[in-house]
């Protein structure tokens, strides 16, 4: 029998176990503490730095879907402005903010795009880049991400050559500098972004080390800071290395620009002495080619609207409120337009044979049959039916199959970008596929 007060023995087995841990671990803590407890911060730092960057690697791979996502709700802003635009007389007083509005618009667009480039795990190989481009897109990132005190500013020099290289690792790498330079200048500050060419021949003008002679891209990212003594900046670049307080720093930042830009034959450097500041200097050997290949392009303001002849037009989106935009700005310029919500629904329509189809519109991903598998079975019915994929992510490798001839449309759409792929699509193909 058990008297009131007492404990049933497994309780106390239990009590009298977590009683010895617990004296255990204060036991061990306090001789941890005593004679190594920055081995303890050291760890604690490291175990702080993994779960950030475990957080930061599910962004990366949650970005896409989110750019997606943003892009469809894009379509519907741009594409209603458009429609706007188009059907008010030219005089009228509401052009102007109308336009306003497009520009803003199209610049969330933008910003959807480089947030997609920067997440990309990696390009072609033997990819090209444009330098003024990916410094342009990480300064406009970082005028987004970064506090109002810190002043991002950018001196880009015309007529770059390209340097072969993955553009969003590059990218990346930059916003890594402008983060370090944030993190230099606490009260705020200025970073630049100073872009030019430079040539090393061999004679009076000696190439910074780790490069040969010969033609480079020279990117120099200046900052106000309060700088760094020589020893912090001779290991600056190790990694794991970090100047903050443990668990407030993961000390990868700058490693991973290193090997960055080494992953472009590159070299980085570093130049600081407290309080004037840091200048990190990026040389990467330009291509030998006339021309960067181009990143994609974002949507571009409707110049220019070419007008549909009454032809036929399949829109298939799952998303409803993108079906009924895009019905809405095809139908403004002399389309008439069937939608379907759907791969299963837009066979359906091909198969009812109510009429011809003159060019089917359908987006890449779909749930259940996507884009790409939709366009396979229409053309066993229908070989000759153009067609456009719409797309607001399709990844960065992302090929449409050349055995479907079909033209890959970005969204969000607009209407002079949609408006020109129709009539593309339509007088590159056959006239007409029956359906």
């Amino acid at each position: 029998m058990v008297r009131k007060g007492s404990k049933l023995p497994a309780v106390r087995a239990a009590r009298d176990s977590s009683v010895r841990g617990a004296r255990a671990g204060r036991k061990a803590e306090r001789k941890v503490g005593g004679a190594g407890g920055a081995g303890v911060d050291a760890w604690r730092g490291a175990l702080v730095a993994m779960l950030r960057n475990r957080r930061a690697e599910t962004v990366g791979r949650l970005a896409p879907g989110i750019a997606h996502g943003l892009n469809n709700l894009l379509t519907v802003v741009i594409g209603t402005l458009d429609v706007v635009a188009l059907e008010l007389p030219l005089d009228s007083p509401f052009q102007g903010p109308l336009a306003a509005a497009q520009e803003a618009a199209l610049r969330a667009a933008d910003v959807a795009r480089r947030i997609l480039l920067y997440s990309a795990e990696r390009a072609e190989e033997g990819a090209l880049a444009d330098p003024a481009a990916v410094v342009g897109g990480a300064v406009e990132l970082l005028r987004h991400g970064l506090p109002r005190s810190v002043r991002v500013e950018a001196r880009i020099a015309d007529d770059l050559p390209p340097v072969r290289g993955d553009a969003g690792r590059l990218q990346a790498a930059l916003v890594d500098l402008g983060i370090n330079a944030r993190d230099a200048m606490p009260d705020g500050g200025e970073v630049c972004f100073e872009v030019d060419e430079a040539s090393f021949d061999g004679g009076s003008a000696a190439p910074p080390p780790g490069a040969g002679p010969g033609r480079y891209v020279r990117i120099a990212v200046r900052d106000t800071g309060r700088g760094m003594d020589a020893a912090t900046a001779a290991r600056a670049f190790e990694p794991f290395f970090t100047t903050r307080e443990p668990g407030a720093a993961a000390g990868i930042g700058l490693a991973a620009v290193r090997d960055a830009v080494r992953a472009c034959q590159g070299c980085v450097e570093v130049r600081s002495a407290p309080p004037g500041g840091s200048v990190f200097t990026i040389h990467l050997p330009a291509a030998r080619l006339a021309a960067a290949a181009s990143e994609p392009t974002g949507s571009s303001p409707p110049r220019k609207v070419k007008r549909g002849r009454g032809e036929t037009v399949l829109v298939v989106d799952d998303d409803a409120e993108v079906l009924r935009t895009t019905e809405r700005m095809l139908a403004t310029i002399g389309y008439r337009v069937i939608t379907a919500a759907s791969g299963p629904a837009a066979l359906a329509v091909i198969a009812r044979g109510d009429g011809p189809i003159d060019l089917l519109l359908i987006d890449i991903v779909m749930p259940g049959m996507g884009g790409l598998a939709t366009l396979r079975r229409v053309r066993e019915r229908c070989p000759a039916l153009p067609a456009l994929l719409m797309t607001g992510f399709a990844g960065r490798d992302f090929v449409p199959p050349v055995d479907l001839g079909a033209e890959i449309v970005p969204k969000p759409l607009d209407l002079g970008a949609l408006s020109a792929a129709a009539r593309r699509a339509i007088e590159g193909g056959a006239p007409g596929g029956d359906a």
